[in-house]
């Protein structure tokens, strides 16, 4: 993960230049604070496609680019620097068009606010995806440590870091209750239609007489649940405030039709 290789580096405050960065805020509000860094950072940076192993702060710092990841670590280590509490967030995969994107959110009064990475706002919540991310099929964020409770979905956790689900943030959730019969386990999938291809953005795994749950946004959906050669797929539209139950069961070549529609709202930013 690259917010934890650029913490792990020694001579950070040097880098984003901590005591302009610390004079600039200097009696500021956070939220005044939040903003004016991204400004100073997008002084730094602009977007541009690089590799896909993110590039570290320095790199991007010295280049004077980096791709939406690169530039979200680069304005996550500059609020921290002068002690604002920041955090990675991202969608695996738009729902409504190719590609994905990565962002910063912020904590301030108790609560998070999202903004673009080294891309200046007047003010949080504001951004050039701000229409777009309320059709996001799920948005993540990362967290410190193994975290089993929260006032967040937790994702995933795993012994240096937990995955939250922050979908909840951005808009109304819908709720997907997923059951597999005929087996004692299988690997759940959930997907979305993204540069030419079905792509998972979820996972869980099923137990026996147990149901999985996914937290996501709004839109039509692949869902698939199998072991080794054993599977199962549907379709599932999902509508925001809505729990839709569906049940799989496996068997060994499954039918796959060989055409499907996945729909999305055209009136879309509701």
């Amino acid at each position: 993960d690259g917010i934890r290789d650029v913490e792990r580096s020694r001579g950070l405050g040097d880098v984003y230049k901590r005591q302009m960065l610390y004079d600039s805020v200097k009696g500021l509000s956070m939220t005044d604070a939040a903003l004016k860094v991204n400004e100073i950072c997008a002084h730094y940076v602009r977007f541009k496609q690089t590799q896909r192993r993110d590039q570290g702060v320095f790199e991007t710092l010295k280049s004077g680019y980096g791709r939406c990841e690169e530039m979200m670590i680069f304005y996550v280590s500059a609020l921290r620097s002068v002690c604002i509490p920041a955090r990675e967030a991202w969608t695996p995969y738009w729902s409504r068009c190719d590609n994905n994107h990565a962002w910063t959110e912020v904590w301030i009064n108790d609560r998070w606010y999202y903004t673009g990475a080294c891309e200046p706002r007047p003010k949080l919540n504001d951004a050039w995806f701000s229409k777009t991310v309320k059709w996001a099929p799920v948005v993540l964020a990362s967290a410190y440590g193994k975290i089993t409770e929260s006032d967040e979905i937790i994702y995933k956790t795993k012994d240096q870091y937990t995955i939250i689900n922050s979908t909840p943030t951005y808009t109304d959730p819908s709720y997907l209750l997923v059951n597999v019969e005929g087996m004692d386990s299988a690997s759940v999938y959930v997907y979305v239609f993204n540069f030419g291809a079905i792509r998972p953005i979820l996972y869980r795994v099923a137990r026996q007489d147990s149901t999985v749950r996914f937290v996501m946004g709004k839109g039509e959906f692949v869902v698939s649940a199998g072991k080794d050669d054993m599977a199962d797929f549907a379709r599932v539209t999902l509508t925001p405030g809505d729990t839709v139950s569906l049940t799989l069961v496996p068997e060994k070549s499954p039918k796959v039709p060989e055409k499907f529609w996945l729909r999305y709202d055209e009136q879309g930013e509701k």
